[in-house]
């Protein structure tokens, strides 16, 4: 057994988004196949087998990995592969077997997409029943709606008294500084915020920032929060892939472009 761990893309970075999986579960690779694509905050890269065998992927589409975790196993022969399936299947069974719940408990969980074995652990003692559920799931859903929306009260809901078009600038690296000092000369333009899978703060310009997944971005965020975005990310030929292809999924979900 072997394990693909995500490799340092960048001394600043510690984590990357998986943006493409090129292989399948299960299936043989070898030495040098390309099995993900990996996205940082300054470049885009393949990340490939180091072994030959049969592979279990440990990531989905769009997760974001850190350095030196476990991206996918790759085992030697077919035989150890199943038998890792299989452990790895009566471990499932057995973690769900352990969690005291009412059947309709975990029934209702699975329906509200919340993780009834986090509900249990929170509660400690006695069964989770289907009102620990509602209370839990209500409580995650507020919550998740604050963290992408508390810097959106400064922001204008509507066009402004000036006329002026909303912009949300994609990427909160250098070229983001860039695009800012050209929009604060442009009359015609406001700026909603920033958007980046990784960063946590904006030292540069007092401007909301949003720590979101660029990818889910149009799902995160409100259309009526902005008119257009800009997407500013790095020149380099990998970038420039990467940007392409944002500007293709905003594109098909309706995005406009200032």
């Amino acid at each position: 057994m072997f394990e693909i761990k995500i490799p340092k893309f960048d001394v600043n970075d510690n984590n990357v988004t998986i943006t493409e999986i090129y292989v399948s579960e299960g299936t043989v690779v070898k030495q040098f196949d390309k099995l993900f694509k990996a996205e940082s905050t300054k470049m885009v890269r393949d990340i490939l087998s180091e072994y030959n065998g049969y592979i279990h992927l440990c990531c989905n589409k769009f997760d974001i990995k850190k350095t030196g975790e476990v991206a996918a196993v790759v085992f030697e022969t077919e035989e150890e592969y199943k038998e890792a399936a299989k452990q790895q299947s009566t471990e499932k069974k057995e973690e769900k077997k352990e969690v005291n719940a009412t059947a309709k408990a975990i029934k209702l969980a699975a329906e509200l997409k919340v993780d009834i074995n986090e509900i249990a652990l929170e509660k400690k003692d006695g069964v989770v029943k289907t009102a620990d559920v509602e209370i839990f799931a209500k409580r995650k859903k507020s919550e998740s709606k604050n963290n992408s929306m508390n810097h959106l009260d400064s922001v204008p809901t509507a066009i402004n008294e000036y006329d002026r078009e909303r912009v949300m600038i994609i990427g909160a690296g250098r070229l983001s500084e860039q695009v800012i000092d050209i929009f604060l000369d442009d009359k015609d333009k406001y700026i909603a915020g920033l958007v980046d899978s990784y960063k946590t703060e904006y030292p540069s310009y007092n401007f909301p920032l949003f720590t979101c997944n660029v990818y889910d971005f149009h799902r995160k965020i409100d259309k009526k929060y902005y008119d257009t975005v800009i997407i500013a990310t790095g020149g380099d030929k990998n970038s420039m892939n990467f940007r392409r292809e944002l500007y293709n999924l905003y594109k098909q979900n309706g995005i406009k472009f200032t």
